[in-house]
């Protein structure tokens, strides 16, 4: 049998966020006999690092300020010496590091990532995916209008696309009890609850929901959020979680509100919710649909 492939992922971080946990999911699940995969974090916050089947080939090479040119040369440095076959970059900063030092260190394959149908990006930012563009051989995107969106905008050519959607694991995620006291968090037994699973970044669209519930006047019901204020790149959003809690008091719902953090155990939350609602202004495939569906 010939050697596997040595394949290194680069990500900005392991958060809780849907590419970090569809990451964990490949390098738990990928064929080693085939795919000797390795990981990559541009930051210690790794919170999904202990559901690594796989720790010892996980490896950081940290992003010390927002525009971190050395970046590039230390991960171009760790690429030629591990002898790489194959870098993919996933999310703005990794993306980028890995384009450009895949370039430097002529690692044979370099794989680009887009995870969604519609963005805002700076005309900054969007000079650098055109700018880096050629420097990809192959571009996945999780859904046929990520890759729609990101040929029209980056001018990458379609044949360079592979679409590969989010899978979902229907053991996990399937129906039962929730094991979650609600009790503990002031949900009477008769109460429907209606759940949204959602980091806290203005693409999410957590007004929309407040909004709505405001509407529905005297009716029974708790929102229970569960996510938690992350780094965007490497913008921190913890003013727009501040912005959602004020607009809780200001629409006078308060008592219609639960907050959780981000949970490891997310299938218990979707077992507790007798609606999830994820109104984001937009996505490519988000698990936290596909897993609620599950």
């Amino acid at each position: 049998m010939s050697n596997p492939v040595k394949v290194l992922v680069v990500i900005s971080n392991l958060s809780h966020g849907g590419a970090e946990r569809q990451i964990v999911e490949l390098a738990n699940r990928i064929n080693r006999d085939v795919v000797d995969l390795h990981l990559c974090s541009l930051s210690h916050h790794m919170p999904l690092k202990e559901y690594l089947k796989h720790p010892d080939k996980l490896h950081v090479i940290e992003k010390h300020k927002k525009y971190d040119l050395g970046l590039i040369l230390r991960l171009a440095r760790f690429l030629r010496r591990e002898r790489f076959d194959v870098v993919h970059g996933f999310l703005f900063d990794a993306e980028i590091a890995s384009r450009l030092a895949g370039v430097i260190a002529r690692t044979p394959m370099i794989v680009g990532s887009e995870r969604n149908s519609r963005n805002h990006f700076s005309r900054l930012k969007t000079a650098i995916y055109k700018y880096t563009a050629p420097c990809i051989d192959v571009c996945v995107a999780n859904s046929k209008a990520g890759m729609e969106f990101s040929h029209r905008v980056f001018g990458i050519p379609k044949n360079k696309y592979r679409v590969i959607r989010n899978g979902v694991d229907t053991v996990r995620f399937s129906p039962g009890k929730s094991a979650i006291n609600r009790a503990e968090w002031g949900l009477p037994d008769s109460t429907p609850v209606v759940g949204i699973v959602a980091s806290y970044k203005r693409q999410k669209n957590h007004s929309l929901l407040l909004r709505a519930a405001a509407d529905l006047g005297g009716q029974d019901f708790r929102l229970l959020f569960v996510g938690s204020a992350i780094r965007e790149g490497s913008e921190p959003t913890a003013a727009y979680f501040e912005s959602i809690q004020a607009l809780v008091d200001d629409l006078g719902i308060r008592d219609k509100c639960v907050f959780m953090e981000a949970r490891n155990d997310v299938e218990e939350v979707y077992r507790l919710c007798d609606i999830t609602v994820l109104p984001s202004l937009f996505e490519g495939t988000p698990n936290v649909a596909l897993e609620s569906m599950s």
